[in-house]
């Protein structure tokens, strides 16, 4: 039975998503003014990485980025909620995949597929839109939210077109008990890893960065080919997806190779659009000299 909790939240959200985008937009502009201006939210934490990212830009560019992330940050947040009145037809219309066919004839030549995107423009949009073009079954992997009722209503959005949200646990599992099914499972490269998770140090926007070598391994494991899929805002609430073919056979590939040819397409993808990334996470917690690479076996 769902918690009250869940019931009201659920009543929130679904009342906020038919509000009209114009509207959403509206209050991601008022919630961007309070979090930058007012409680300035992780505002030094921004700045920290902006600043060890981009050492060659001048502070008047940097903050540009800074202010554009506020708004980018919020519009994400309400573009999520939308999801749950969004058709299928207008979030294809709003997210572009513009070479789908890519996906196709992997599913032609019977190859399963590992997807990787990142925390960059609008990955939950992504990850539906990738589920209508899909001929997969197109699993999910997230990490489960500490609030089990918002963490519930999250795990319906994302799975609103046919996909299967899998905790990052269970992954494995999941993909045994699916191995007479060709799927695609949808992984997120750049997650900052544990001292506990396996990853490669690589340098990254100016430093070195521990690259979680997850995707690497479920290809690996499943011969799977790999998909990196490239976000780009075109204007507020538009987005296009270009596709490109990592590996498809990862077995011609030296270990480590293909995280480090995911992560050098996602740095390119970061630089292109900056401000669309979250920055204000702690991205770099991790350091070299105290927490040695995960070596391939």
């Amino acid at each position: 039975m769902r918690s009250l909790a869940y019931s009201l939240l659920w009543l929130v959200f679904r009342g906020l998503s038919m509000l009209p985008m114009r509207v959403l937009y509206v209050l991601s502009d008022i919630i961007a003014f309070g979090l930058h201006r007012i409680f300035k939210y992780r505002r030094s934490t921004v700045q920290f990485n902006l600043r060890n990212a981009f050492p060659q830009n001048e502070a008047t560019w940097l903050l540009q980025v800074e202010n554009e992330f506020y708004q980018w940050f919020c519009d994400q947040l309400v573009e999520t909620v939308k999801t749950l009145d969004l058709s299928g037809k207008e979030l294809m219309h709003r997210v572009e995949i513009e070479n789908p066919e890519l996906l196709h004839v992997l599913h032609e030549k019977s190859k399963h597929i590992i997807f990787v995107g990142a925390h960059h423009g609008n990955w939950e949009w992504l990850h539906k839109s990738l589920t209508l073009h899909l001929r997969h079954l197109h699993l999910i992997i997230y990490k489960p939210l500490n609030n089990a009722s918002i963490d519930a209503i999250v795990k319906q959005m994302r799975e609103k077109f046919g996909a299967m949200a899998v905790p990052m646990k269970q992954i494995f599992k999941v993909m045994e008990a699916q191995k007479q099914t060709l799927t695609c499972t949808y992984v997120l490269g750049d997650q900052s890893p544990t001292s506990h998770n396996k990853f490669l140090w690589l340098p990254f926007m100016n430093q070195p960065t521990a690259i979680y070598t997850g995707a690497e391994e479920l290809a690996r494991k499943y011969d799977a080919a790999v998909v990196y899929g490239s976000m780009y805002r075109k204007s507020r609430g538009f987005y296009g997806v270009r596709l490109s073919l990592v590996a498809e056979s990862p077995e011609h590939f030296e270990k480590g190779q293909i995280t480090q040819l995911h992560a050098s397409m996602f740095e390119n993808q970061l630089k292109n659009q900056p401000a669309f990334w979250l920055w204000s996470h702690r991205r770099w917690k991790l350091n070299p000299q105290d927490h040695p690479a995960y070596e391939f076996v």
